[in-house]
């Protein structure tokens, strides 16, 4: 399906709640899964998926987003960063596809294409 990301290769990319709802991989946008994957290839680091696609209750308990996020629509994912380097590779690889949405953590970059945000942001956790 895809040549970077797969249920084996990147687990967390399911919805991580214990409600049992089942969203995985199959359940993510293809569009948005695509790009994903190109942005990877163009980078030439690995993309540890350490989010990806929520059910609305799991989404509420750990996002301020609440029941209205992006991961809810398949459309978000958040990678593992350990470096500034490989933050910088992976970021712009991801604008470079058409990717306008980031969030910055100490130890993450979210990334979202959602068309009921706001584009073109920026923000830190």
């Amino acid at each position: 399906m895809y040549k970077y990301f797969s249920i084996s290769t990147d687990p967390l990319i399911k919805c991580q709640c214990d409600y049992g709802c089942g969203l995985s991989l199959a359940d993510m946008n293809e569009d948005f899964m695509k790009r994903l994957d190109q942005a990877r290839e163009f980078a030439e680091v690995p993309f540890h998926i350490t989010s990806g696609i929520r059910c609305p209750l799991h989404n509420n308990d750990v996002s301020a987003t609440g029941l209205h996020g992006p991961h809810m629509t398949g459309r978000a994912v958040d990678i593992y960063i350990n470096n500034n380097e490989i933050r910088f590779l992976i970021r712009r690889s991801l604008i470079l596809q058409g990717f306008h949405r980031f969030g910055t953590g100490s130890n993450f970059l979210h990334v979202d294409d959602s068309d009921e945000h706001p584009p073109n942001r920026e923000w830190l956790y």
